[in-house]
């Protein structure tokens, strides 16, 4: 007498074989939401950072007058006092207005970056700002990862790599 239908040993093979194909599945589909979201997480901090930057040109474009501090470089124009500081790969910018309200701000440049304010007064007066940002390669150098030369009263172009700035 012929039967029709799965032995025991087809369909525990069958629904093994789905079982991986299932887990797959859900493998790809976890993976490629966790990359989305550090994507997301990059484009907001490249955001984040390029608004900071921008004004931190402005900042020195509008300026009276640099100073170059231990604790950073202050900006001094029409009234107001702008400080900014620089540790590790965070930039941090402190504004008092007529010496009563202060407003702070700060971009995370992420690990492995770290960041230098210079002041030069020879042709111009002018402020460097060099992002620099260690490879994935243990032993290899920091290389610079972004220079911005900003000329106090004068608008410039934001120039996303400057090389040879001392």
């Amino acid at each position: 007498m012929k039967r029709s239908g799965f032995t025991l040993i087809e369909m525990v093979i069958s629904l093994t074989a789905g079982s991986m194909v299932m887990l797959a599945a859900v493998s790809l589909i976890h993976n490629s939401m966790h990359l989305r979201k550090q994507h997301q997480i990059t484009v907001e901090r490249m955001a984040i950072s390029g608004r900071m930057l921008e004004r931190w040109r402005l900042d020195v474009n509008h300026a009276s007058r640099l100073i170059e501090r231990e604790a950073g470089l202050e900006i001094e124009a029409s009234g107001s006092f702008t400080v900014y500081r620089a540790e590790q790969g965070v930039l941090y910018r402190q504004q008092s207005v007529s010496g009563e309200r202060t407003i702070v701000d700060s971009v995370d440049f992420g690990p492995g970056a770290r960041c230098e304010l210079k002041v030069i007064t020879q042709p111009v007066q002018a402020a460097v700002l060099t992002i620099f940002r260690r490879s994935k390669l243990a032993k290899a150098e920091p290389q610079i990862e972004r220079q911005i030369v900003a000329t106090v009263g004068r608008c410039n172009k934001f120039s996303p790599n400057v090389q040879g700035v001392e």
